[in-house]
């Protein structure tokens, strides 16, 4: 089983519902009893949620954002967010689940970087960048599933794309991330994302990659 944690608005969501191994969970399902953390004991996931059949766990949101919890009083929404993220990071790096990302301090899909602080660390690994991208139709990227990469840009310069997502993943120690490149500069990076729209392909990419990888985070 793989608990996919995602917000409501996540149009990913969709993509990955209809599966009999999958469930999903909202910001709301943190409210749900059956959460627990406790000092030498594995964490464990409420029933409703697939409790102990879980094996794997695929995180889609940073942090969870106080709009994401209408069930909440509104004055308290705030903190009921930040509570539930520093649960949910202390909670992700107990949990021996497989998943493609480690969790860090500031972000639960892993490495905590603005997109210019992205752009800073491309740069200085010596990849080319484009800080202000011309205006063009249409758009290009590279998504990092494992060992492997799935492009969504131009025929040419394709395999130079694959190389610099997979020396990007690779530095972040991530199996599974998005680089977007420049329409007219192929492959100048223009931003990085833990968070690519999922369609069909890299759905069963991720499911074999939860599925096989040891457990646990990347190192």
């Amino acid at each position: 089983m793989i608990l996919v944690v995602a917000d409501d608005l996540d149009p990913s969501i969709e993509c990955v519902r209809d599966n009999d191994d999958v469930v999903v969970a909202t910001p709301s399902s943190l409210s749900m009893a059956g959460w627990t953390l406790r000092s030498g004991a594995p964490p464990t996931v409420p029933e409703a949620l697939g409790g102990a059949a879980v094996r794997a766990v695929l995180v889609r949101v940073v942090r969870i954002r106080a709009e994401s919890l209408p069930h909440v009083h509104p004055e308290d929404r705030a903190y009921v967010a930040a509570e539930m993220t520093a649960f949910l990071t202390a909670f992700l790096a107990q949990w021996p689940a497989r998943r493609v990302n480690p969790v860090t301090p500031g972000n639960l899909m892993g490495l905590a970087r603005s997109p210019e602080g992205w752009l800073r660390a491309v740069a200085m690994d010596g990849l080319a960048t484009c800080v202000d991208p011309p205006a063009a139709e249409g758009s290009s990227s590279a998504v990092v599933v494992g060992a492997k990469v799935f492009d969504y840009g131009p025929i040419v310069d394709r395999e130079e794309r694959a190389a610099i997502t997979r020396r990007i993943a690779g530095a972040a120690g991530s199996r599974h991330l998005a680089v977007q490149f420049c329409v007219e500069h192929s492959t100048a990076v223009t931003g990085v994302s833990y968070q690519p729209r999922l369609d069909e392909r890299l759905w069963l990419a991720l499911k074999d990659e939860l599925l096989r990888c040891e457990q646990g985070a990347v190192p």
